[in-house]
């Protein structure tokens, strides 16, 4: 899932631009019909008494649920949350495979809570957009673009890079022995 802020403003002036243009020449609310939609859907769910969506797409993908990731090793990969809580933690590392390892998170209207061990060179490009996000550091960003580099991240020739966009949503790297 490629998640930017480009991507996520584009569609929302394109979505308001649609939904103008439906009240001025069919005289139709999208919003009132989205409204609707979510009602029904609602009411379908109190029907059945479980939720419609299965919480669980894919290995890496949590939508509508809660996961936590224990992993003593990090393979390079997409991770997304979306509308969940999610917790990797990659506390157990004993080493990075050779090279750079890279990994990118994405969370969407959910929390993500990323646990790293001390020792691992590590550098952090983060894009936030209405959220919050915690860099190991204790940083912390609301909108916009943020950084972090471990002090061995520039030597070391095993190294994990990290992209993280996180809208309306909470993202938290936290370094502990």
């Amino acid at each position: 899932m490629k998640m930017g802020a480009g991507l996520f403003w584009g569609i929302i002036l394109i979505a308001i631009g649609l939904s103008i243009i439906f009240k001025v020449i069919f005289g139709i609310s999208i919003f009132r019909i989205v409204i609707a939609g979510a009602f029904i859907l609602l009411g379908i769910i109190i029907l059945i008494g479980k939720p419609v969506f299965h919480p669980h797409r894919g290995d890496q993908d949590v939508i509508f649920g809660e996961k936590t990731y224990k992993s003593s090793q990090i393979q390079n990969g997409e991770y997304n949350t979306i509308f969940s809580k999610t917790v990797y933690d990659f506390r157990e590392i004993d080493s990075l495979s050779p090279g750079t390892t890279k990994l990118k998170f994405n969370t969407v209207f959910g929390s993500t809570d990323i646990l790293l061990p001390q020792n691992v060179p590590l550098q952090i490009k983060i894009d936030a957009v209405f959220s919050s996000a915690r860099l190991p550091d204790g940083n912390t960003i609301a909108f916009g673009n943020a950084a972090y580099k471990s002090q061995d991240a520039d030597t070391s020739s095993n190294k994990l890079s990290i992209e993280a966009s996180v809208v309306f949503g909470g993202l938290n790297f936290q370094q502990s022995e």
